[in-house]
């Protein structure tokens, strides 16, 4: 049953009083996705120990400055073109601390963002760090690997997952393109993104680090390393099957499986540590 987008309206309300710095800022409550439901994600605990321990946003802008235009950037360029002449909800999925959800907010006044997570904290760092766009901004705590049975059909616009499918099993991966699937409604797009085939995630951060020591960022590196250990839990993760490196071929079939008309590849994105590109931003469409 195809849904209005009005019925997400109150997930919107700005009912909290929350400190934002030495202000108070009044801001949508976290919803959780179902009441009661318990959230048993092999990588929620880590997410909390690395949200309490640091401030991902500068980390993830000002440590390792040759990704900021490469690849957060570039991701970003994609992201705005296809905002073009688009209103509506854009859902931005493992939004963390709202960098992706700041992102679109600021470069269209025409949409707002609901931001899903499975870890709390990241969602009260998001509130936080979008306070100034209450009112646009909403919160609600949900795995991605189980339906979303609060959200009704067809009332997003576009739908981002920026650097989320590699922590994901493989059916959690099927069970989250299928929500995407039938969440966005007529003409709606859903942006991800990919390692390119033969890349790993920690071959990928070994050749970031590795460049920035050549540039002397000595202080961005040590910064960098504190990412180590999800890199390391990836590892096991992926032995295990609890999360699956589906190569670009495999997630664009899997986009195709679950009802999306057309899957292209729409950026390729480079780093001079790389000799040809690593990574790549794909686009599903309804």
């Amino acid at each position: 049953m195809s849904g209005n987008p009005d019925t997400l309206d109150r997930y919107f309300v700005p009912t909290e009083v929350i400190k934002v710095g030495d202000q108070r800022g009044v801001v949508a409550p976290i919803f959780l996705q179902s009441q009661g439901e318990k959230i048993d994600n092999p990588l929620k605990g880590a997410w909390k120990q690395y949200a309490q321990k640091f401030n991902y946003e500068a980390w993830l802008v000002n440590s390792i400055p040759s990704t900021k235009d490469r690849v957060w950037g570039a991701f970003a360029e994609v992201v705005g073109e296809f905002l073009e002449d688009r209103d509506g909800t854009v859902f931005d999925l493992g939004t963390g601390p709202g960098t992706s959800s700041r992102m679109v907010l600021e470069k269209s006044k025409r949409v707002r963002v609901m931001g899903f997570d499975v870890e709390e904290e990241w969602l009260r760092q998001s509130r936080e760090n979008l306070a100034e766009f209450a009112g646009r901004a909403a919160y609600l705590q949900a795995d991605l690997t189980r339906p979303l049975s609060s959200i009704p059909d067809e009332v997003a616009t576009l739908s981002l997952a920026h650097w989320v499918t590699p922590y994901l099993s493989k059916e959690g991966q099927k069970v989250m393109y299928g929500e995407q699937a039938r969440v966005l409604g007529p003409k709606g797009v859903f942006l991800t993104n990919n390692l390119e085939e033969g890349v790993t995630y920690n071959e990928m951060l070994k050749r970031f680090v590795g460049w920035e020591m050549q540039q002397g960022n000595a202080e961005g590196v040590a910064e960098f390393a504190k990412m180590r250990p999800v890199a390391d839990l990836f590892d096991e993760g992926r032995k295990s099957g609890a999360m699956y490196p589906a190569t670009v071929t495999e997630q664009m079939g899997m986009l195709k499986e679950v009802g999306f008309g057309k899957v292209e590849r729409v950026r390729e994105l480079t780093h001079p540590s790389f000799d040809q590109p690593f990574s790549v931003v794909i686009a599903a469409y309804k």
